[in-house]
């Protein structure tokens, strides 16, 4: 048997009846079709299983129909929730995501000859080395979860104080005065504004952090430094872990030397991981409005690509306090 001849865009017109440029001007959604050569065209694609050349339409139309991403990687669940909401969000504008990982060549790929319609930068604390390269090509770009709160570009961010602040309401509601705060690494401006929020809300009853701790934003660091604590007869009756992991340690930590969660001491941690829901208990957690991140950043970046600069550089979208089983009234026995 012989290779099946590839459909071209010549046999579609002729099996339509209609010109190749006809043909064309359906293929790039062309307004000065009328509908009922549009649907004629349209039934002769599916009939012969047509597939359109991807670089000739890109030659026509001078774009690509692709938006490129630059992240550090997927292990993140954070991330790779912002990946598949983005990619979504994509589709449903007909367009592809290219994800280019900041550890390989692939970036440097996607940046060069106009590959990508734009970009999105999904790389927290590497805006330095990636916007100037940005900005240099002439590409729509947006930042998303930045740590630079004075950007002249645009950033679509979580309002990490008010996330903070929402906890600390949170603890003094349940009768908490004593409480703890583990945070990730200081160049981490998302960390320190989630400490300061939390700082905020008990200042507001005379209160203050009894006691802080950075560490990495793991499991590891959480049952490191709660277990470092408990050594140290730390006595609080509520902790504030800036990330999901690290609420986790905590509560491993506590449970081992014989602490009830929360009967005992309340623990809340921030980004609404799947583990956080199956963790027993579940864990009471800050979620990050993933699904408004993803949907700002594609409404701001399709505005640039069609041809106007977005009028807001910074959005600052609130997070959602999700109260579970690991948090309660502080109990004075």
């Amino acid at each position: 048997m012989g290779e099946k001849q590839q459909v071209s865009l010549e046999d579609v017109a002729r099996y339509c009846g209609l010109s190749t440029v006809t043909v064309s001007r359906v293929l790039n959604h062309s307004p000065s079709v009328r509908e009922y050569n549009r649907q004629k065209v349209m039934e002769a694609i599916e009939a012969l299983g047509y597939i359109p050349n991807a670089a000739a339409r890109t030659l026509a139309r001078g774009t690509t129909g692709i938006i490129g991403m630059i992240t550090p990687g997927l292990q993140d669940p954070f991330f790779s929730q912002i990946v598949q909401e983005v990619n979504n969000g994509l589709i449903s504008h007909n367009l592809f995501l290219a994800i280019s990982i900041t550890a390989n060549q692939g970036c440097d790929y996607i940046l060069q000859q106009q590959r990508v319609d734009g970009m999105m930068l999904l790389a927290p604390g590497m805006e330095d080395e990636f916007v100037p390269r940005l900005k240099s090509q002439k590409v729509p770009f947006v930042v998303l979860d930045s740590q630079n709160r004075n950007a002249d570009y645009s950033c679509i961010l979580v309002d990490n104080f008010d996330g903070g602040y929402q906890v600390g309401r949170h603890f003094l509601d349940l009768g908490h005065r004593r409480v703890g705060f583990i945070g990730g690494p200081r160049e981490l401006i998302n960390s320190s504004e989630r400490e300061h929020g939390l700082q905020a809300a008990l200042a507001g009853e005379g209160l203050s952090v009894v006691r802080s701790e950075r560490g990495q934003f793991c499991f590891a660091d959480g049952y490191r430094i709660m277990t470092a604590w408990i050594a140290q007869d730390v006595v609080l009756s509520a902790i504030f872990a800036a990330d999901c992991n690290l609420a986790l340690g905590v509560i491993t930590a506590l449970r081992e030397h014989g602490y009830r969660v929360p009967q005992d001491v309340s623990v809340c941690g921030f980004d609404d991981e799947p583990m956080a829901q199956e963790y027993i208990p579940a864990l009471t957690i800050v979620a990050q409005p993933v699904s408004a991140l993803a949907e700002c950043a594609i409404e701001q970046l399709m505005i640039w690509i069609g041809g106007e600069r977005p009028k807001q550089l910074i959005y600052r979208l609130k997070p959602k306090l999700v109260v579970r089983e690991s948090t309660a009234p502080w109990r004075a026995d």
